[in-house]
């Protein structure tokens, strides 16, 4: 709908948009706050590059498809209070975002923080799978500079025969 649109600085939905189409605002380069009061879907890329992107509210969103933040370099803090699923490369190049907040998220994709080099606090208190298999440790590939502090549920401590999930034994 948006793509390559730089002249973009906002987009704020008052309820009508209820899902966002694959690539609609990528490469909106100088758009830095985005409101979808009403949008519960989201597909692939569909925020890809909007690297000015501070303020995201997507209140919500409960199905989110792959690459959607990706790029997004200045994208610091997002909470999604309903995703139940992020895909793979979600939040990829986000080197600015320091926090994310996905308390009903069950399922991450592989490298969904990946480059995420500010990354300090994950809250994913019901996740049930990262990346895809217990052995895959890319979720947080090149995120583990500094230390983070994440959020898992007990049972990702223990399901790789008695080991924790191969993506928190890569972050320690």
């Amino acid at each position: 709908l948006f793509t390559n649109n730089i002249n973009i600085l906002s987009f704020i939905d008052t309820g009508c948009v209820t899902s966002v189409l694959e690539d609609a605002f990528k490469h909106c380069y100088n758009i830095h706050t985005i409101i979808l009061p009403e949008v519960t879907d989201i597909e692939t890329s569909v925020f890809h590059d909007c690297t000015s992107l501070v303020n995201i509210s997507l209140p919500e969103l409960v199905n989110a498809t792959s690459a959607a933040f990706n790029g997004c370099a200045s994208l610091i803090s997002i909470s999604l209070p309903k995703v139940i699923s992020i895909g793979s490369s979600f939040f990829n190049d986000c080197v600015l975002l320091q926090s994310a907040s996905l308390p009903l998220c069950l399922s991450i994709g592989s490298f969904a923080f990946n480059n995420c080099d500010a990354l300090n606090s994950v809250y994913i208190p019901l996740c049930r799978n990262l990346g895809g298999t217990t052995g895959d440790d890319s979720v947080f590939d090149n995120a583990n500079e500094r230390d983070i502090t994440i959020t898992i549920p007990s049972a990702l401590m223990t399901v790789l025969s008695g080991n924790p999930d191969g993506d928190i034994q890569y972050l320690q």
